[in-house]
This record gives C-alpha cells, sequence and structure tokens, in this order.
C-alpha cells in the first residue's frame, strides 16, 4: 500500500518524460565528447541512475512487473559501472603493504585475541545485524 495514495501514479508521471529528455541529453554528450561536458556527464549519469532505480522500484514492488524492473535495474548498472575509474592495482598493493606494516602482531597486546587462523565470515541480508555483529565481536 501507498503511505500516500498516487503517489507511485505522480511519480510516475514525471519520472517518465525526465528520464528520456535526460538520456537523449547524455547519449548527445557522449557521443560528442567535449571537454567542457565532461565534468557535467557523470553527475548526469548518477541523477539517471537514481531515476532508473527509483523506477525499478516501482516496477518490482508495485506492478510486480519484473521485465521492466529487470529493464531499469540493468540501466542503472551500466549508468553507474561507465563512470568508474579503472581498478589501480598499485595503489592498492600500497594500500595493503601499509595495513601489513601497522598492524604486525607486536601491535596487539599477548592477551588479546584468539590464536586460531580460521577466518570468521558474516554474511547477511541488509539491515539484519551482521555489521553490529561484525562491530561486537571485533571490539572484543
Amino acid at each position: 500500500p501507498d503511505a500516500i495514495p498516487g503517489s507511485w501514479d505522480t511519480l510516475i508521471q514525471i519520472l517518465q518524460p525526465l528520464i528520456k529528455s535526460q538520456e537523449e541529453r547524455y547519449n548527445g554528450m557522449i557521443s560528442k565528447k567535449q571537454q567542457q561536458q565532461d565534468s557535467i556527464i557523470p553527475n548526469l549519469a548518477n541523477n539517471l541512475k537514481a531515476q532508473h532505480l527509483a523506477m525499478f522500484t516501482y516496477h518490482d514492488h508495485y506492478t510486480k512487473n519484473t521485465s521492466s524492473a529487470w529493464y531499469h535495474l540493468s540501466k542503472a548498472y551500466k549508468l553507474k559501472m561507465s563512470h568508474l575509474p579503472p581498478f589501480n592495482y598499485q595503489m592498492e598493493q600500497q594500500r595493503l603493504d601499509s595495513v601489513k606494516q601497522i598492524f604486525t602482531r607486536t601491535f596487539f597486546p599477548a592477551h588479546i585475541g584468539h590464536t586460531s587462523k580460521i577466518p570468521i565470515f558474516i554474511i547477511g541480508f541488509p539491515r539484519s545485524g551482521s555489521t553490529l555483529l561484525e562491530r561486537i565481536l571485533d571490539a572484543h
């Protein structure tokens, strides 16, 4: 049920033409690759991503139209991935080396922790308390 009756209908009436016009603008900018537009393109892509995610939620939860929901989720994913910087292996290796230098065996007092080397994997659904459990275990 809607928190506000008819709210989804109003949102869809606004989003559908907005997505269409912004996609046309985005595609035009991508094809031109003009220097001054380079800073605008990621912002426009981020806005489009948010709009497609709203449409995904509408179709997934309200209309139960899985093909439309998947379409909008796929569009949002492609927009997100199109503007991520490439993976920087060297930077990540430096970060890992820094962590290893700081957290040596002598960093923690001898009586803290457990001698087992078996990792603990904490998994859970969003909002299920898995992060809280991780933080509690991490603090002890």
